[in-house]
């Protein structure tokens, strides 16, 4: 056992608990109670021990990690402090502080230690190992006490203000003795296991840290009618998918998506057209190899600066791709078409906008495709790793698997081989990346096998340097077909996760696409799970198996020999009914209205904000199944029907749609176009069209039907209290882009205008009342999406400058108050009156 820990590398298992804080209302916030019967009785000296770290990206950061109650009715609490970003440890009305950035509290684990001195009647607090101070305590000459992490319902001490922290690892030790220990590596369920009464204690609202790092999550579907491309923004940790109508930005830090639609559609997508976002200007690129073709993304004008000529085929399918901020350029590696594969490098220089081919010296670089490529963090060199091809390039002379890693030098222009993976037993190849871990030689990337298609994608990490990998987490479906499918894999530094984007494009250039995500870094693989497993994972999994059973028969020898000791009886159930957090100090309005939940998965769906799109019950997107006609026709019915209830007549409708035809005309074409409407309604499900008062409207089934307008109508029309948890649910219909934003019609105007008009009011009203430190996060969220609205919005601007500058991001501050002040100019061809000391009072 001694030869086997020591001769091979650590690899530590990601594990724990996750405690919901207010991102989620009271009675769904994370409590543990490790004393549900009755108080833990302690007669010597005790410790409570515990490792946590907080989590990154959340809106609000105050609150109890962790709250004791001794039987003298004392509390002994931990709670962070956001504004000044500090760990209190509280003993009544005392406290000691310890700065969160002394340890590192958000990138990693921190031991903290409640020690109890029952002869000296203190209580020390201690950090990483090192006393931060004493605190005096009232209690008997045993300690008996009731301990709950998060929220807690302790009578006269009841909380639901719960920090957003991560624990794991608590135990508790009595003289040195280990009385209690939980190691919170559970991957589901609502039970804990203590192990040294080897029982089961109740966790309300448990989010467990092991399963997010060990199976993929689904976190994005759609359909394009083309074949997208996909490129990251990991400055602002967005996902983009590229398509010939639309731009899609996923969020992995919030979950969000945003589609914005080309004000210039582009009628084809290029087969083989990939994306790529250049960290050096800021600007999202696509681009065509076959043509040399390069083109940008206009953010102000929505639109592409020119588009490709579409072929059925490509010679450079699957090739890998990078940027250099050596030289400025982008290098595209590889590919394969028209029965050869290809091992050319050409580069495109974003200086000089010209095209070149580079030939690089050293190490034969074998024709192929299907390989990852990785860049380093200089930018200096590329790491590119297997693949399948030939040595001379043609697809009919032995073409084979290979799983060498070489090192292009973008200065010296040379191949270097580094190591060679082992040949595992069944082949496989690998997605379009590789991703480098900072800090490391380690690498990730997806393997799968290309001999069937329907495959399964399996993560592995390997090194730079030696040829051994292993697999990691669960795996993917994936549907593999040279020219149909592409797989690619990114890293998201912000927040933490691994992305997996799968393409499969069918009939008509319908692509299905698939966003996946997994918590970094990866746990290792539970079982093999894929027909992609390797030798090395064999060999992994009987060692860890061997390690696993010796550490069992250990702890058996151990617990035997183990003298029998008086442990709390715990309760097998638990109430956990919070009292409701108080809200911010806000413009109160009214009552506040109850906050409906999002819809639910069964439930018919039709968004208006952002993207107009119509879901079914089932989840089918039924979108394309409106011409431009009957997308208009449908929206004037629901719009009047979600405005006042009454509909609108025929005659609007015809004086509306067909103003320049006949009588007749345009009451055949009504006739006609609201039969196909009827139809389509069906599909949808639980909506239908009525004329029973002499005006169409639109009919639903309330409980299976989801319109977000008439939700932000429920929300925006009666009696309402403006505080966090009000705007959080109004941002929930908001933030998915301006209304209708890619639609124009002249009667639409007036909805567009008292949307803008109605979001801009309540941001004043929230922005003007709300605490501005404590509601930073939110205050700027709530900004940005005002200018989903209104891109000239100056309250937005002023609040989110102020925001940006609280929360510490004084260059975001200065670069969105420039952005502003150039679109006010270009808009109104006059400069914006206000200076950014004007608007934020800081230089």
């Amino acid at each position: 056992m001694i030869f086997i820990f020591f001769s091979l590398p650590a690899f530590c298992q990601s594990f724990g608990l996750q405690f919901s804080s207010h991102e989620a209302v009271q009675e769904k916030r994370t409590s543990f109670n490790l004393t549900p019967g009755k108080p833990a009785c302690f007669d010597q000296n005790t410790d409570l021990q515990f490792d946590f770290m907080l989590r990154s990206n959340m809106p609000i950061y105050f609150g109890y990690l962790l709250r004791i109650v001794t039987d003298q009715n004392r509390n002994i609490d931990i709670v962070y402090n956001e504004r000044q970003r500090l760990l209190n440890f509280i003993t009544g009305e005392k406290f000691i502080s310890c700065p969160v950035d002394s340890i590192g509290a958000f990138n990693q684990w921190n031991q903290l230690t409640i020690r109890f001195d029952t002869h000296n009647k203190t209580v020390e607090f201690l950090a990483n190992g090192h006393a931060l101070g004493k605190s005096a305590i009232e209690t008997n000459d045993q300690l008996c006490c009731r301990i709950v992490f998060g929220a807690n319902d302790l009578p006269g001490f009841q909380t639901a203000d719960v920090a957003p922290f991560l624990i794991r690892e608590i135990k508790i030790t009595e003289n040195k003795k280990l009385r209690y220990h939980f190691p919170l590596d559970e991957n589901g369920g609502n039970e804990a296991h203590e192990q040294v009464s080897d029982k089961k204690y109740f966790v309300a609202n448990p989010g467990w840290i092991a399963p997010m790092h060990q199976n993929w999550k689904k976190v994005y579907s759609t359909q394009t009618g083309s074949v997208p491309a996909l490129a990251y923004n990991k400055e602002k940790d967005i996902l983009y998918i590229i398509s010939g109508d639309s731009l899609y930005e996923y969020s992995p830090r919030n979950d969000a998506i945003r589609i914005t639609r080309l004000s210039e559609k582009r009628r084809d997508m290029a087969y083989g057209n990939q994306g790529i976002y250049n960290h050096i200007n800021n600007k999202l690129y696509n681009f065509y190899i076959d043509e040399h073709s390069v083109s940008v993304y206009d953010t102000l004008q929505a639109r592409w600066d020119k588009s490709f000529h579409s072929d059925p085929l490509t010679i450079f399918w699957q090739a890998n791709k990078f940027i250099s901020s050596t030289d400025t350029s982008l290098y595209t590696v590889a590919g394969y078409g028209q029965l050869h594969y290809k091992n050319l490098i050409q580069r495109y220089s974003f200086n000089t906008q010209r095209w070149d081919t580079i030939h690089p010296k050293g190490d034969f670089f074998m024709p192929r495709y299907l390989a990852a490529l990785g860049m380093n963090a200089s930018g200096d060199t590329a790491y590119i790793l297997g693949g399948y091809g030939s040595k001379t390039g043609d697809q009919m002379l032995n073409p084979r698997h290979s799983y060498d890693l070489l090192a292009f030098d973008v200065r010296g222009r040379q191949f270097t081989k580094l190591t060679e993976l082992k040949e595992p037993e069944h082949p496989f190849v690998f997605s379009n990346s590789l991703i480098l871990e900072p800090g490391t030689d380690n690498f990730y990337t997806l393997i799968y096998p290309n001999d069937r298609f329907n495959s399964r994608l399996q993560l592995i990490k390997g090194s730079l340097h030696n040829t051994d990998y292993e697999p990691m987490a669960d795996t993917i479906p994936y549907q593999f077909l040279d020219v149909e499918s592409f797989v690619d894999l990114f890293y998201s530094p912000v927040s933490k996760k691994l992305l997996a984007v799968t393409l499969h494009t069918g009939k008509d250039t319908v692509t299905d696409v698939n966003v996946y995500s997994l918590n970094f870094p990866p746990n290792k693989m539970i079982a093999a799970t894929t027909t992609a497993t390797t030798e090395s994972a064999g060999k992994w999994l009987y060692i860890i198996g061997g390690i696993l059973l010796a550490l069992a028969f250990s702890r058996i020898f151990l617990k035997n020999r183990k003298k029998k000791s008086e442990k709390t009886d715990p309760a097998t159930d638990i109430n956990h009914q919070h009292q409701e957090a108080a809200a911010p100090d806000a413009s109160h309005l009214a009552p506040s209205i109850t906050l409906a939940p999002s819809p639910a998965v069964d439930t018919t769906a039709i968004y208006l904000f952002g993207q107009f799109e119509v879901l079914s019950r089932d989840k089918q997107n039924l979108t394309a199944s409106f011409s431009p006609l009957l997308k208009e026709l449908f929206l004037l019915i629901l719009l009047h029907t979600c405005k006042d209830g009454k509909g609108i007549s025929p005659e609007k409708l015809l004086e509306i749609l067909w103003p320049d035809k006949s009588s007749k005309d345009a009451r055949n074409n009504y006739q006609v176009n609201i039969a196909k409407l009827k139809t389509i309604c069906e599909k949808i499900g639980g909506i239908n069209i009525n004329r029973d008062t002499g005006h169409l409207r639109l009919l639903a089934e309330e409980e299976n039907i989801f319109i977000d307008y008439k939700r932000f109508a429920e929300l925006t029309g009666g009696a309402y209290t403006i505080n966090n948890q009000y705007v959080t649910a109004l941002l929930e219909l908001i933030q998915r882009g301006g209304f209708l934003q890619q639609l124009h019609y002249s009667w639409l105007d007036d909805y567009k205008s008292e949307v803008s008009g109605i979001i801009s009011d309540i941001f004043v009203k929230y922005a003007t009342t709300a605490d501005p430190e404590a509601n930073a996060e939110l205050t700027l969220r709530f900004a940005n999406a005002v200018f989903l609205f209104d891109q000239l919005n100056e309250e937005a601007l002023v609040y989110k400058c102020k925001s940006l500058m609280i929360l510490g991001r004084h260059g975001m501050a200065k670069d969105t108050f420039s952005k502003f002040a150039k679109e006010y100019r270009e808009n109104y061809g006059v400069d914006f009156e206000k200076t950014f000391v004007q608007i934020t009072g800081n230089s």
